[in-house]
C-alpha cells in the first residue's frame, strides 16, 4: 500500500535528474572505466490505496462541485425537496377533501376523522423524508450505525488515477469490498489535489420515521444514483482524507420512485387511523403525474444533452480513513 508516497511518482524523475546532475542523467556511457556507476532510482510501486468513508453530510446550496462546467457550484436539492414537500402536502389535502373527509370535526362526534388530523400524519412523514436535514441523516446515519460501508480505491491506471467506489462489509477483523458502486477517472498532482469523474455513483439513503398513529419506528431504504458525479480530493495522503467533496444529479425519475414509496407508506398510515368510516384512497397515480410536471421547475442539470433539465444537483462532503481490505 503506497498512499501519499506514490504521488512521488509524478515528481521523482525531475528531482532525480537534479540530484544526479554531477554524475549524469539519462544512462549515457561513461568513458572513465574507473568511474562509479550512475545510481538507479528506487522504483515506486503503483498506487493502490483503500479508504473507508467514516462520515457524509449534505452541503448547503452554496457548496459542492461544478457539474456542468459553467464555473459555478451546482447544488439545488434543497429547493427540489422543498417543492416536493409543498406539492405533495397540497395534493394530498385536496385528495382528502375530494374523498369527502371533513376539514374539521364537530366536537360532539368523537369518532370523526378530519383532514386536519390526517394531515398531521402526512406532514410528519413528509418532513421525515423531504428535507435536506432528513436526506442528510438518511445518508449519514447508516454509516454511523455500521449498516452501510463505502470503500474507496485509488489505483493508478497508466498516467492517471482511477477512483472506484465500492459497497463494503465488516467481517470480524476488517473490511472487504463487495459491489462496485461507480468508477471515476482522474489524476492527483504533487500536492495531493485531484478531481475525478464524471461517473455515475449509487448511494444508499435510509429514512427512519415514527408512525404518528402506532408510534412504531419504520425505515425506508432507497438507492439513489448521482448521475455524472464528480469527486474532488484536497491534500491526498495515505492515512486520512478530509473534506472529500462530491456531487451529482439525481434524476426526476428516481425522486418520483422515492415519492411513490412514501405515498404507499402514507396510504398504509391513513388506513390505520382509527375511527374513520369509508376507506380513504389516495389517487397515487394522479398525485405522481401532477408532481412530475411541477418537478421540472426545480431541475437544474441536463442529463442527456437534449437541452432539457432532468436532474437535481446535490453536493456532499465526507471523510475517509485508510484501511487494508480483507481478501
Amino acid at each position: 500500500m503506497i498512499g501519499y508516497s506514490s504521488l512521488r511518482k509524478f515528481i521523482i524523475p525531475v528531482v532525480a535528474c537534479s540530484a544526479l546532475a554531477l554524475v549524469g542523467c539519462g544512462g549515457g556511457d561513461d568513458d572513465d572505466d574507473g568511474g562509479e556507476a550512475t545510481p538507479t532510482a528506487t522504483p515506486v510501486p503503483p498506487m493502490d490505496d483503500y479508504f473507508r468513508i467514516t462520515d457524509m453530510v449534505l452541503l448547503d446550496s452554496d457548496s459542492g462541485v461544478d457539474l456542468d462546467g459553467d464555473g459555478t457550484i451546482d447544488n439545488n436539492i434543497d429547493a427540489a425537496l422543498d417543492g416536493i414537500s409543498t406539492s405533495l402536502s397540497t395534493s394530498i389535502e385536496q385528495a382528502l377533501l375530494d374523498n369527502g373527509i371533513p376539514e374539521e370535526c364537530p366536537p360532539d362526534e368523537p369518532t370523526c376523522v378530519s383532514v386536519d388530523s390526517i394531515m398531521s400524519v402526512v406532514n410528519s412523514l413528509l418532513d421525515s423524508v423531504f428535507s435536506t436535514e432528513s436526506l442528510s441523516d438518511a445518508l449519514s446515519q447508516p454509516i454511523e450505525d455500521g449498516d452501510v460501508h463505502y470503500i474507496l480505491e485509488f489505483a493508478e491506471s497508466g498516467a492517471n488515477v482511477e477512483l472506484e467506489w465500492f459497497k463494503g462489509e465488516f467481517d470480524n477483523v476488517g473490511y472487504r469490498t463487495t459491489d462496485s458502486l461507480g468508477v471515476q477517472d482522474g489524476a492527483l498532482d504533487s500536492a495531493g489535489d485531484g478531481t475525478f469523474g464524471p461517473g455515475d455513483l449509487t448511494l444508499t439513503f435510509q429514512f427512519t420515521y415514527t408512525d404518528a398513529t402506532t408510534g412504531e419506528e419504520n425505515t425506508i431504504d432507497i438507492f439513489l444514483t448521482l448521475n455524472d458525479a464528480i469527486t474532488e480530493i484536497d491534500g491526498y495522503n495515505s492515512e486520512v482524507l478530509n473534506d472529500i467533496i462530491f456531487g451529482g444529479a439525481i434524476s426526476i425519475e428516481e425522486l418520483l420512485d422515492l415519492v411513490e414509496e412514501v405515498l404507499n407508506r402514507l396510504q398504509s398510515a391513513i388506513d390505520d387511523i382509527p375511527g374513520q368510516g369509508d376507506p380513504i384512497t389516495l389517487d397515487i397515480d394522479k398525485i405522481l403525474s401532477a408532481l412530475d410536471e411541477s418537478l421540472s421547475v426545480y431541475a437544474d442539470i441536463d442529463l442527456d444533452g437534449d437541452g432539457v433539465n432532468e436532474g437535481f444537483s446535490i453536493g456532499i462532503e465526507g471523510s475517509a480513513q485508510h484501511i487494508e481490505p480483507l481478501e
